[in-house]
């Protein structure tokens, strides 16, 4: 009965460990992909475009007909919607989806919700974001959704996951201001 008990408690004490050992991993996985979409949206918002497309997918790099062209249609986009008074004032990130490995991949989906100053009040919208590590989760890659579904994204990435998780998009929410208002733009810390 004994040899029974102690083996039962070996057991326990295994999985235990384990599953303390996985979230510790998770854990650490969590914190880099956060802070490099962090450091993503720092570049976005500094208007650093070269930096930014460093972080986009090479699948949507490809598609935009390589670096130097998507570089300058940003440039040339956000700079259009400066003109009509449209500025990004800030974009934030909730905790990532779970990890999926996918052949050599890690993917995950980060809530994204991105703040712009419009001419007569302020914007928030929520999207998501597909995150990619092709290197076990040192570096990351960055696909937003954009309203698309994961059916209409594998068609961009055929590799992605059919269990990562899409949600539906959410309307934006519009706050007109009472007076004007000064904003300054900032990356979530």
């Amino acid at each position: 009965m004994k040899i029974a008990m102690k083996k039962n408690l070996i057991i326990l004490l295994s999985l235990l460990l384990f599953t303390s050992l996985q979230a510790q991993v998770n854990g650490e996985l969590d914190a880099k992909v956060l802070t490099r979409a962090q450091e993503m949206a720092a570049t976005f918002i500094a208007k650093d475009y070269d930096a930014f497309a460093k972080f986009s997918h090479p699948a949507v790099v490809k598609m935009m007909k390589g670096e130097k062209a998507m570089v300058e249609k940003l440039k040339k986009d956000f700079g259009e919607l400066e003109s009509e008074g449209i500025t990004f004032l800030e974009l934030k990130y909730s905790a990532p989806s779970k990890m999926i490995a996918v052949d050599n991949e890690l993917q995950c989906t980060i809530p994204q919700q991105i703040v712009m100053l419009m001419p007569k009040g302020k914007l928030t919208a929520t999207t998501t974001l597909i995150a990619i590590s092709e290197d076990k989760g040192e570096n990351w890659y960055f696909v937003d959704t954009a309203g698309n579904n994961l059916t209409n994204m594998k068609a961009l990435i055929p590799s992605l996951s059919p269990d990562l998780p899409v949600p539906m998009p959410q309307d934006p929410m519009f706050e007109p201001y009472e007076e004007e208002e000064t904003v300054t733009p900032v990356a979530a810390p």
